[in-house]
């Protein structure tokens, strides 16, 4: 059994590393903006953060040739 693995890491994109510090940096913040935050505040940053994501995952598509998911993966997201 053959696996292939590919990577999507090219010359144009950001180095892992950024990737990481990121992440350091935006998880304890979401994590203690959910904590700490008032019911608005929360709602729009757990918005905020679901957008992010989604343009994230679209943007792997494209990477790999897939394309961008249509309005129906939109409506699973947003639902």
């Amino acid at each position: 059994m053959n696996i292939e693995v590919t990577t999507l890491t090219k010359s144009g994109d950001p180095h892992p590393v950024w990737r990481v510090l990121t992440a350091v940096v935006a998880i304890p913040l979401v994590v203690l903006i959910t904590i700490f935050a008032a019911n608005v505040i929360f709602a729009a940053i757990i918005g905020g953060v679901s957008i992010l994501a989604a343009e994230e995952f679209f943007s792997l598509g494209v990477k790999r040739s897939i394309g961008r998911p249509g309005r129906w993966f939109l409506a699973a997201v947003g639902g």
